[in-house]
């Protein structure tokens, strides 16, 4: 999400401590509008940033978890690897064509570059 996007309140959700934490990947679902004033308090933040994430923000929020830079940069590649496949996804599970034409440019307009 945040590689291309960061607008995904059910990214988030409060453990049984009350603790804010990344949702399973199947909880997530796309809805974006940067507007929007209730989509926007529940974004996640990435070295308190919330928009114009840049590669080397990815990298230090990894670091800062414990990750090595290689392990950054697999995690990466892996996401860059689904977001070049969203076609092929999209077209697999049915998307219809004036979702999948919304999505792709939002990943587009918010891609994370090295």
């Amino acid at each position: 999400i945040i590689f291309v996007g960061n607008a995904e309140a059910p990214a988030q959700y409060k453990d049984n401590c009350y603790k804010w934490r990344l949702s399973p990947a199947y909880d997530v679902t796309f809805s974006y509008n940067p507007t929007n004033k209730w989509l926007r308090e529940h974004q996640m933040t990435i070295n308190n940033k919330s928009d114009h994430i840049l590669y080397e923000d990815l990298i230090t929020a990894g670091l800062n978890m414990g990750l090595k830079k290689k392990k950054c940069d697999e995690i990466i590649d892996m996401v860059v690897s689904a977001v070049d496949n969203f076609e092929q996804f999209a077209d697999e599970t049915g998307i219809r064509e004036k979702t999948y034409v919304a999505i792709k440019k939002v990943l587009n307009e918010n891609r994370v570059n090295r």
